[in-house]
């Protein structure tokens, strides 16, 4: 995944995770994790999609919100 441009620092990436429950077949379940530094701090956002097909997502209005909280208190 591209850099999503987030605080001091950023990486996103998307990886299965496989899930198996009892003696059911393993199921692939898409993630999707964003790491951010803010200064000496590292936030980690991680989203897991469990009930339909595509990708994980992140809620970006959810990592904006926590950047802007770790920004204040850094300075």
């Amino acid at each position: 995944m591209p850099d999503p441009g987030l605080g001091s620092e950023s990486v996103s990436f998307r990886l299965i995770q496989l899930v198996a429950v009892g003696d059911e077949e393993p199921r692939k379940v898409p993630v999707t994790v964003t790491m951010v530094r803010v200064g000496a701090t590292v936030a980690t956002f991680q989203s897991t999609n469990i009930e339909r097909d595509g990708h994980a997502v992140v809620p970006p209005d959810v990592v904006s919100k926590q950047l802007t909280e770790l920004a204040d208190e850094n300075r």
